[in-house]
């Protein structure tokens, strides 16, 4: 079964909210070899896109079998140039011996889009023995000794005991060795805390600083309040440490320090982001901007939104509405995601996707790739607001 609207996922995490505790790796237990050998599924053919109307029409044009639809839709450039997409849970069509996985990989090399297939044809980050399954929430890469290593973090997460959504149970970060023109192969996945405790979703986003920082994004939602958003708080590692929790510095509003409970907030609940968003960092020439981009308000909101800031760490403005995006009676529309990568890195707008999905299950019997990501074109500084994003599934 695909997703389900995450506001009911909001809904569960928040019952899970208790004391921050320092995150300690967990190794995960999982069946199979992780190491085990990748491949690549057939080619679907690829023109070269631009924008977001090609970029949505090349993934209209996706054809693979064990890919009908999916959410979320990360995307990263590989050091050799090509591009790797990272979804959420993803369909497959009727003869599939696994109808849903958790997530998946996707790679586009050339004029062509491969489906990168794992062993015994499961997820890309494969699901625990205890059936405990990850979702991506963001990724960055790093070139070293002729081999490029891929992060993925992720948020491991299991059905609620209610069946009416799913419970968040803290990070994960999975490790991939991407051989030039070959397949990533999952090195290692590892949990970050034990499950149930994590207060701060770490990994919620990832960014790359010009000064050998990575910046690692939190969410969290405060609990009984009335903001619908999720807070942001944020720490940072060195390149390629990602993995190594214990070197990772929290920003408490004036430091950087060592200690997980002394991060504060930099962007607040109330007209706060979604679970999952962006960070990105743009140069210009009057400095460095960095800009998150989500729903203002979280999944429940309408407006896609950026807020602005001279610093990874902040301080961030108030968020600035670039376009709506609410939901309606037959569509659910959630997590928008930035990807200034599919843009020149000098230019002043970058590719949106948005996930979208349906809590009628013959909507999508209707129109099944209707579960895919739409993609929409984003001026920065921002446009006008008031524009209407998905226009064509409005009712």
């Amino acid at each position: 079964m695909a997703r389900r609207w995450p506001v009911v996922v909001l809904a569960s995490a928040v019952l899970l909210l208790g004391v921050a505790v320092l995150l300690l790796p967990r190794a995960s237990t999982q069946g199979g070899d992780p190491a085990a050998a990748t491949g690549l599924g057939g080619c679907s053919p690829l023109s070269d896109p631009a924008g977001a109307a090609g970029y949505e029409a090349a993934l209209a044009a996706f054809a693979d079998p064990d890919f009908l639809g999916a959410d979320v839709g990360l995307s990263l450039r590989l050091p050799d140039g090509r591009l790797v997409w990272m979804y959420g849970d993803t369909t497959r069509r009727p003869h599939a011996e696994e109808r849903t996985v958790r997530n998946s990989m996707v790679l586009d090399i050339g004029r062509c889009r491969h489906l990168v297939r794992f062993p015994q044809g499961g997820a890309a980050i494969p699901d625990r023995d205890d059936g405990i399954g990850y979702w991506p929430t963001a990724m960055l890469a790093r070139r070293h000794e002729g081999m490029t290593t891929l992060y993925v973090m992720a948020q491991r997460v299991r059905p609620a005991t209610n069946d009416l959504g799913f419970v968040i149970l803290g990070p994960a970060i999975a490790e991939y060795d991407v051989p030039d023109n070959g397949a990533p192969v999952l090195r290692s996945v590892t949990d970050l805390g034990p499950d149930d405790s994590a207060r701060i979703g770490w990994g919620a986003a990832l960014a790359e600083g010009d000064d050998g920082w990575w910046y690692v994004y939190g969410t969290r939602h405060p609990g009984a309040t009335d903001a619908f958003g999720w807070e942001v708080h944020v720490a940072r590692t060195r390149a390629g440490t990602l993995g190594n929790v214990s070197a990772w510095e929290y920003w408490d509003g004036s430091d950087w320090v060592d200690r997980a409970d002394r991060s504060v907030a930099v962007i607040p609940a109330d007209g706060g982001v979604s679970q999952t968003f962006s960070v990105i960092r743009r140069d210009g020439a009057r400095g460095t901007t960095w800009y998150a981009v989500s729903k203002r308000d979280g999944d429940l909101g309408t407006d896609l939104a950026v807020w602005a800031a001279p610093a990874a760490e902040g301080p961030f403005g108030t968020a600035v509405p670039v376009g709506l995006i609410p939901n309606d009676a037959r569509i659910v529309r959630y997590m928008p995601l930035a990807h200034p990568d599919l843009t020149p890195a000098t230019a002043d707008a970058i590719v949106v996707s948005v996930s979208r999905n349906s809590l009628d299950p013959q909507v999508l019997a209707q129109d099944p790739l209707l579960y895919r990501p739409f993609f929409v074109d984003v001026s920065l500084p921002p446009l006008p607001s008031g524009r209407w994003l998905d226009q064509r599934h409005s009712d």
